[in-house]
Protein backbone atom coordinates (compact mmCIF):
# COMPACT_ATOMS: atom_id res chain seq x y z
CA UNK A 1 0.00 0.00 0.00
CA UNK A 2 1.34 3.09 -0.78
CA UNK A 3 2.50 5.53 2.21
CA UNK A 4 1.52 8.90 0.65
CA UNK A 5 -2.13 7.13 -0.75
CA UNK A 6 -2.83 6.30 2.96
CA UNK A 7 -1.79 10.42 4.59
CA UNK A 8 -3.90 11.53 1.92
CA UNK A 9 -6.77 9.91 2.33
CA UNK A 10 -6.49 11.25 6.46
CA UNK A 11 -4.84 14.18 6.04
CA UNK A 12 -5.02 15.55 2.42
CA UNK A 13 -2.00 17.23 1.97
CA UNK A 14 -1.32 20.02 -0.06
CA UNK A 15 2.11 21.20 0.65
CA UNK A 16 5.74 19.03 1.18
CA UNK A 17 7.27 20.29 4.32
CA UNK A 18 9.17 23.32 4.88
CA UNK A 19 13.11 23.46 5.64
CA UNK A 20 14.29 26.30 7.07
CA UNK A 21 18.19 25.39 6.64
CA UNK A 22 17.34 26.67 2.73
CA UNK A 23 16.25 29.81 3.73
CA UNK A 24 12.57 29.09 3.27
CA UNK A 25 9.57 30.53 5.44
CA UNK A 26 7.50 28.71 7.41
CA UNK A 27 4.04 28.56 6.89
CA UNK A 28 2.89 28.87 10.46
CA UNK A 29 0.39 32.15 10.13
CA UNK A 30 -0.59 32.60 13.63
CA UNK A 31 2.11 33.35 16.77
CA UNK A 32 -0.43 32.25 19.01
CA UNK A 33 -2.15 28.80 19.68
CA UNK A 34 -4.09 26.66 22.51
CA UNK A 35 -2.91 25.14 25.70
CA UNK A 36 -2.03 21.62 25.54
CA UNK A 37 -4.87 18.92 27.54
CA UNK A 38 -2.89 16.51 29.54
CA UNK A 39 -3.78 13.14 29.91
CA UNK A 40 -6.21 12.10 32.73
CA UNK A 41 -4.92 8.63 34.00
CA UNK A 42 -6.58 5.74 36.03
CA UNK A 43 -4.55 6.64 39.15
CA UNK A 44 -3.19 3.37 39.27
CA UNK A 45 0.16 2.43 38.87
CA UNK A 46 1.65 -0.78 37.87
CA UNK A 47 4.86 -0.54 40.06
CA UNK A 48 7.70 1.47 40.99
CA UNK A 49 11.39 2.85 39.22
CA UNK A 50 13.61 3.95 41.76
CA UNK A 51 15.51 7.09 40.26
CA UNK A 52 18.17 9.81 41.26
CA UNK A 53 16.54 13.28 41.54
CA UNK A 54 17.20 16.85 41.35
CA UNK A 55 15.68 20.27 41.98
CA UNK A 56 16.34 22.89 39.47
CA UNK A 57 15.87 26.86 40.51
CA UNK A 58 15.83 30.10 41.78
CA UNK A 59 16.68 30.49 44.91
CA UNK A 60 19.44 33.02 47.19
CA UNK A 61 21.88 31.24 48.20
CA UNK A 62 25.59 32.36 50.16
CA UNK A 63 27.43 31.91 46.57
CA UNK A 64 24.82 33.60 44.24
CA UNK A 65 20.97 33.89 43.88
CA UNK A 66 20.17 32.64 39.65
CA UNK A 67 19.14 29.26 38.21
CA UNK A 68 21.05 26.25 39.32
CA UNK A 69 20.41 22.88 40.43
CA UNK A 70 19.44 23.42 44.75
CA UNK A 71 19.66 20.01 45.97
CA UNK A 72 20.17 16.57 44.14
CA UNK A 73 20.76 12.70 45.25
CA UNK A 74 23.84 11.92 45.35
CA UNK A 75 24.12 9.30 43.18
CA UNK A 76 23.84 12.08 40.26
CA UNK A 77 26.85 12.29 38.23
CA UNK A 78 28.44 15.39 37.24
CA UNK A 79 28.25 15.17 33.36
CA UNK A 80 24.06 14.55 34.42
CA UNK A 81 24.39 17.72 36.39
CA UNK A 82 25.54 20.03 33.63
CA UNK A 83 23.38 18.59 31.17
CA UNK A 84 20.44 19.10 33.31
CA UNK A 85 21.12 22.68 34.39
CA UNK A 86 21.80 23.11 30.30
CA UNK A 87 18.49 22.14 29.60
CA UNK A 88 15.60 22.78 32.48
CA UNK A 89 14.13 26.14 31.65
CA UNK A 90 14.88 28.93 33.72
CA UNK A 91 13.32 32.36 33.72
CA UNK A 92 9.88 32.62 31.26
CA UNK A 93 11.17 29.08 30.26
CA UNK A 94 7.44 27.47 30.49
CA UNK A 95 5.47 28.35 27.28
CA UNK A 96 2.25 29.15 28.96
CA UNK A 97 2.08 32.14 32.08
CA UNK A 98 -0.88 31.00 33.41
CA UNK A 99 -0.23 29.77 37.15
CA UNK A 100 -1.16 26.34 36.60
CA UNK A 101 1.37 25.97 33.59
CA UNK A 102 3.30 22.57 33.27
CA UNK A 103 6.65 21.85 31.09
CA UNK A 104 8.03 18.31 30.36
CA UNK A 105 11.19 17.38 29.12
CA UNK A 106 12.80 13.94 28.01
CA UNK A 107 16.22 13.05 26.90
CA UNK A 108 19.40 11.17 27.35
CA UNK A 109 21.89 11.88 29.31
CA UNK A 110 25.74 12.06 28.31
CA UNK A 111 26.46 8.55 30.64
CA UNK A 112 23.48 7.10 28.95
CA UNK A 113 21.10 7.70 31.71
CA UNK A 114 17.76 9.23 30.50
CA UNK A 115 16.32 12.07 32.48
CA UNK A 116 12.41 13.14 32.29
CA UNK A 117 11.59 16.47 34.51
CA UNK A 118 8.13 18.27 35.48
CA UNK A 119 8.04 21.80 35.74
CA UNK A 120 5.85 23.93 36.89
CA UNK A 121 5.47 27.56 38.50
CA UNK A 122 6.40 28.06 42.03
CA UNK A 123 5.47 30.72 43.58
CA UNK A 124 7.02 34.84 42.81
CA UNK A 125 10.89 35.00 41.30
CA UNK A 126 12.30 36.73 44.56
CA UNK A 127 14.99 38.78 42.07
CA UNK A 128 14.60 41.91 40.21
CA UNK A 129 13.82 40.30 37.30
CA UNK A 130 9.93 39.46 39.11
CA UNK A 131 7.50 37.15 36.88
CA UNK A 132 7.04 33.75 38.21
CA UNK A 133 9.73 31.24 39.31
CA UNK A 134 10.08 28.22 37.59
CA UNK A 135 10.58 24.95 39.35
CA UNK A 136 11.83 21.75 37.67
CA UNK A 137 12.06 18.72 39.61
CA UNK A 138 13.96 15.94 37.41
CA UNK A 139 14.05 12.05 37.88
CA UNK A 140 17.24 9.82 36.14
CA UNK A 141 16.64 6.52 35.51
CA UNK A 142 19.01 3.91 34.37
CA UNK A 143 18.70 2.37 31.31
CA UNK A 144 17.90 -1.18 31.99
CA UNK A 145 15.31 0.13 34.52
CA UNK A 146 13.50 2.52 32.06
CA UNK A 147 13.48 -0.09 29.48
CA UNK A 148 11.65 -2.29 31.79
CA UNK A 149 9.40 0.46 32.91
CA UNK A 150 8.24 0.37 29.32
CA UNK A 151 10.23 3.36 28.53
CA UNK A 152 7.53 6.01 28.08
CA UNK A 153 8.44 9.62 29.46
CA UNK A 154 4.84 10.28 29.00
CA UNK A 155 3.86 8.00 31.31
CA UNK A 156 6.49 7.84 33.39
CA UNK A 157 6.23 12.17 33.73
CA UNK A 158 2.38 11.43 34.80
CA UNK A 159 3.88 8.86 37.74
CA UNK A 160 6.69 12.51 38.46
CA UNK A 161 3.55 14.69 38.48
CA UNK A 162 1.63 12.55 40.89
CA UNK A 163 4.89 12.23 43.78
CA UNK A 164 6.53 15.83 42.85
CA UNK A 165 7.40 17.86 45.36
CA UNK A 166 8.53 21.47 46.11
CA UNK A 167 11.13 22.25 48.55
CA UNK A 168 10.80 25.21 50.72
CA UNK A 169 12.63 27.80 48.98
CA UNK A 170 13.26 30.33 51.56
CA UNK A 171 15.98 28.50 53.16
CA UNK A 172 19.69 29.61 52.06
CA UNK A 173 21.03 26.20 52.33
CA UNK A 174 19.38 22.71 50.83
CA UNK A 175 20.10 19.36 52.21
CA UNK A 176 20.82 16.69 49.88
CA UNK A 177 17.76 14.43 48.43
CA UNK A 178 17.08 10.86 48.73
CA UNK A 179 16.21 8.05 45.42
CA UNK A 180 12.49 8.60 44.73
CA UNK A 181 9.98 5.52 43.93
CA UNK A 182 8.19 6.83 41.01
CA UNK A 183 5.19 5.47 39.85
CA UNK A 184 4.92 3.68 36.64
CA UNK A 185 1.49 4.57 35.68
CA UNK A 186 -1.06 2.32 33.67
CA UNK A 187 -1.98 3.96 30.10
CA UNK A 188 -4.36 6.72 29.52
CA UNK A 189 -7.76 6.18 29.20
CA UNK A 190 -7.59 6.28 25.11
CA UNK A 191 -9.52 5.48 22.34
CA UNK A 192 -8.67 1.88 20.30
CA UNK A 193 -9.22 3.20 16.96
CA UNK A 194 -8.45 6.21 15.74
CA UNK A 195 -9.61 8.17 12.25
CA UNK A 196 -9.89 10.83 9.93
CA UNK A 197 -7.72 13.97 11.19
CA UNK A 198 -6.70 12.44 14.38
CA UNK A 199 -5.07 9.33 12.71
CA UNK A 200 -3.52 11.41 10.11
CA UNK A 201 -2.11 13.15 12.91
CA UNK A 202 -1.06 10.17 14.77
CA UNK A 203 1.47 9.14 11.73
CA UNK A 204 2.46 12.23 10.98
CA UNK A 205 4.44 12.49 14.52
CA UNK A 206 5.40 9.03 13.90
CA UNK A 207 7.26 9.91 10.61
CA UNK A 208 9.04 12.68 12.88
CA UNK A 209 9.79 10.37 15.26
CA UNK A 210 11.84 8.13 13.66
CA UNK A 211 13.40 10.28 10.98
CA UNK A 212 16.08 12.20 10.92
CA UNK A 213 14.76 15.98 11.36
CA UNK A 214 13.77 17.93 14.52
CA UNK A 215 10.64 19.77 14.33
CA UNK A 216 8.46 21.72 16.30
CA UNK A 217 4.66 21.04 16.72
CA UNK A 218 2.15 23.73 17.02
CA UNK A 219 -1.79 24.05 17.32
CA UNK A 220 -1.83 20.37 18.72
CA UNK A 221 -4.40 20.94 21.83
CA UNK A 222 -4.42 17.07 22.29
CA UNK A 223 -1.18 16.22 21.87
CA UNK A 224 0.30 14.98 25.39
CA UNK A 225 -2.87 11.94 25.09
CA UNK A 226 -1.51 11.27 21.47
CA UNK A 227 2.20 11.58 21.91
CA UNK A 228 1.92 8.77 24.72
CA UNK A 229 0.06 6.09 22.34
CA UNK A 230 2.65 7.34 20.06
CA UNK A 231 5.80 6.72 22.39
CA UNK A 232 3.86 2.85 22.55
CA UNK A 233 4.33 1.83 18.84
CA UNK A 234 8.35 3.15 18.66
CA UNK A 235 10.61 0.21 18.68
CA UNK A 236 12.02 -0.07 22.52
CA UNK A 237 15.26 0.78 20.95
CA UNK A 238 14.38 3.75 19.61
CA UNK A 239 11.93 4.71 22.09
CA UNK A 240 15.27 4.67 24.46
CA UNK A 241 16.83 7.33 22.34
CA UNK A 242 13.88 9.66 22.48
CA UNK A 243 13.95 13.55 23.04
CA UNK A 244 11.19 15.08 23.51
CA UNK A 245 9.51 18.77 25.19
CA UNK A 246 6.13 19.82 25.90
CA UNK A 247 4.98 23.11 27.00
CA UNK A 248 8.55 24.26 27.17
CA UNK A 249 9.74 27.15 25.90
CA UNK A 250 12.40 26.38 22.73
CA UNK A 251 15.60 27.09 22.57
CA UNK A 252 18.63 25.72 20.52
CA UNK A 253 20.50 24.71 23.71
CA UNK A 254 17.16 22.57 24.86
CA UNK A 255 16.48 21.45 21.04
CA UNK A 256 15.02 17.99 21.27
CA UNK A 257 13.37 15.50 17.99
CA UNK A 258 10.27 16.84 18.81
CA UNK A 259 8.85 19.82 20.67
CA UNK A 260 5.31 21.03 21.61
CA UNK A 261 4.73 24.48 21.93
CA UNK A 262 1.36 26.45 22.84
CA UNK A 263 0.91 30.31 23.41
CA UNK A 264 3.26 32.78 21.88
CA UNK A 265 5.63 31.20 19.62
CA UNK A 266 7.46 33.95 17.82
CA UNK A 267 10.76 34.15 19.64
CA UNK A 268 10.94 30.07 18.86
CA UNK A 269 10.45 31.41 15.46
CA UNK A 270 13.25 33.92 15.37
CA UNK A 271 15.27 31.41 17.16
CA UNK A 272 15.09 28.55 14.83
CA UNK A 273 15.32 30.90 11.49
CA UNK A 274 18.47 29.51 9.48
CA UNK A 275 18.20 26.28 11.18
CA UNK A 276 17.76 22.69 10.59
CA UNK A 277 14.11 22.78 12.64
CA UNK A 278 10.71 22.12 10.77
CA UNK A 279 7.61 23.30 12.15
CA UNK A 280 4.76 21.81 11.86
CA UNK A 281 0.58 22.45 12.34
CA UNK A 282 -2.20 20.39 11.74
CA UNK A 283 -3.89 21.04 9.06
CA UNK A 284 -1.49 23.47 7.02
CA UNK A 285 -1.43 21.06 4.07
CA UNK A 286 2.26 19.93 5.28
CA UNK A 287 3.72 15.92 5.04
CA UNK A 288 5.94 15.08 7.12
CA UNK A 289 8.06 12.02 5.40
CA UNK A 290 9.40 9.23 6.29
CA UNK A 291 10.03 7.78 2.96
CA UNK A 292 12.87 5.15 4.25
CA UNK A 293 10.06 3.71 6.48
CA UNK A 294 6.83 3.98 4.22
CA UNK A 295 5.91 0.43 4.13
CA UNK A 296 5.68 0.40 8.32
CA UNK A 297 4.15 3.68 8.94
CA UNK A 298 1.53 2.38 5.79
CA UNK A 299 0.83 -0.72 8.73
CA UNK A 300 0.67 1.51 11.55
CA UNK A 301 -1.90 3.26 10.15
CA UNK A 302 -3.74 0.69 8.88
CA UNK A 303 -3.86 -1.18 12.31
CA UNK A 304 -4.41 2.24 13.99
CA UNK A 305 -7.56 2.62 12.06
CA UNK A 306 -9.02 -0.89 12.92
CA UNK A 307 -8.56 -0.51 15.96
CA UNK A 308 -5.70 -2.93 16.12
CA UNK A 309 -3.11 -0.71 17.17
CA UNK A 310 -2.31 -3.02 20.64
CA UNK A 311 -0.80 -5.66 18.19
CA UNK A 312 1.81 -2.91 16.66
CA UNK A 313 2.90 -2.03 20.64
CA UNK A 314 3.40 -5.72 21.58
CA UNK A 315 5.70 -6.25 18.67
CA UNK A 316 7.69 -2.66 19.12
CA UNK A 317 8.06 -3.43 22.33
CA UNK A 318 10.15 -6.61 21.87
CA UNK A 319 12.67 -4.72 19.12
CA UNK A 320 15.05 -4.07 21.65
CA UNK A 321 17.90 -4.42 19.16
CA UNK A 322 18.26 -1.17 16.17
CA UNK A 323 15.96 -1.39 14.44
CA UNK A 324 16.57 0.51 11.10
CA UNK A 325 13.88 1.09 8.04
CA UNK A 326 14.79 -1.83 6.06
CA UNK A 327 14.44 -4.12 8.59
CA UNK A 328 10.89 -2.68 10.08
CA UNK A 329 9.46 -2.76 6.29
CA UNK A 330 10.38 -6.45 6.32
CA UNK A 331 8.19 -6.64 9.64
CA UNK A 332 5.44 -4.79 7.86
CA UNK A 333 5.34 -6.68 4.80
CA UNK A 334 5.18 -9.83 7.18
CA UNK A 335 2.38 -8.84 8.62
CA UNK A 336 0.58 -8.01 5.96
CA UNK A 337 1.29 -11.69 4.62
CA UNK A 338 0.06 -12.98 8.12
CA UNK A 339 -2.83 -11.05 8.10
CA UNK A 340 -3.52 -12.23 4.34
CA UNK A 341 -3.86 -15.66 5.36
CA UNK A 342 -6.96 -15.72 7.74
CA UNK A 343 -8.89 -15.01 4.55
CA UNK A 344 -6.84 -16.55 1.70
CA UNK A 345 -7.94 -19.59 -0.67
CA UNK A 346 -6.24 -22.48 -1.77
CA UNK A 347 -4.28 -20.73 -4.43
CA UNK A 348 -3.41 -18.06 -2.07
CA UNK A 349 -2.15 -20.57 0.25
CA UNK A 350 -0.22 -22.53 -1.71
CA UNK A 351 2.16 -19.45 -2.64
CA UNK A 352 2.21 -18.61 0.58
CA UNK A 353 3.44 -21.99 1.35
CA UNK A 354 5.91 -21.92 -1.45
CA UNK A 355 6.90 -18.17 -0.08
CA UNK A 356 7.80 -19.33 3.18
CA UNK A 357 8.52 -22.72 2.78
CA UNK A 358 12.40 -21.76 3.16
CA UNK A 359 12.68 -17.93 3.67
CA UNK A 360 15.46 -16.81 5.87
CA UNK A 361 14.91 -14.72 9.09
CA UNK A 362 16.93 -11.77 9.41
CA UNK A 363 16.26 -10.94 12.89
CA UNK A 364 14.39 -12.83 16.19
CA UNK A 365 11.33 -10.80 14.98
CA UNK A 366 11.27 -12.20 11.11
CA UNK A 367 11.91 -15.65 12.13
CA UNK A 368 8.61 -15.98 14.56
CA UNK A 369 6.70 -13.64 12.04
CA UNK A 370 7.35 -16.67 9.44
CA UNK A 371 7.09 -19.45 12.29
CA UNK A 372 3.55 -17.66 12.52
CA UNK A 373 3.09 -17.41 8.77
CA UNK A 374 4.18 -21.24 8.05
CA UNK A 375 2.03 -22.69 11.31
CA UNK A 376 -1.28 -20.68 10.10
CA UNK A 377 -0.85 -21.87 6.55
CA UNK A 378 -0.73 -25.72 7.42
CA UNK A 379 -3.35 -24.52 9.81
CA UNK A 380 -6.22 -23.02 6.98
CA UNK A 381 -5.23 -25.95 4.84
CA UNK A 382 -6.59 -28.09 7.17
CA UNK A 383 -9.83 -25.81 7.74
CA UNK A 384 -9.87 -25.80 3.82
CA UNK A 385 -9.47 -29.75 3.52
CA UNK A 386 -11.89 -30.40 6.29
CA UNK A 387 -14.53 -28.37 4.81
CA UNK A 388 -14.17 -30.10 1.74
CA UNK A 389 -14.39 -33.63 2.85
CA UNK A 390 -17.62 -32.41 5.01
CA UNK A 391 -18.90 -30.83 1.58
CA UNK A 392 -18.28 -34.66 0.08
CA UNK A 393 -19.73 -36.59 2.85
CA UNK A 394 -22.94 -34.42 2.83
CA UNK A 395 -23.27 -34.77 -1.14
CA UNK A 396 -22.87 -38.53 -0.99
CA UNK A 397 -26.49 -39.04 1.06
Amino acid sequence: MDYRSALNRAIRPSARPIDVSRGESSTVQTAEFPGIAWAEHAGQASGVVTCEQAVFTSAPSPMGAGYRIVSASPGLKADERTEITRRSPSHNGLCSRQIDAVGMMAYVLPSGRYCISHSHYAGAEHTARGGQRVYTHAIVIDTDAYRQAGANPVRLHAGLRSCTHTIDLSRRHFDPLATIDVPIMRPALRPSRLSGERLGQFVQLLAATMGERSWIVVGLSQSVSLLEGLVDVIPLSARAALSLSVGVSYTLTRQVRLAFLEGDCREAQRATRGHDVRWWQPGDGQLIDWEDGAEWLAVVRDYAAAGRISRISQIAERLVAPTPAPTLNRLARLLRDLDRVERADEQLLAELHEKYASAPALSTEEGEFIAQIQSRVAARFAEISERNQSRDREGAY
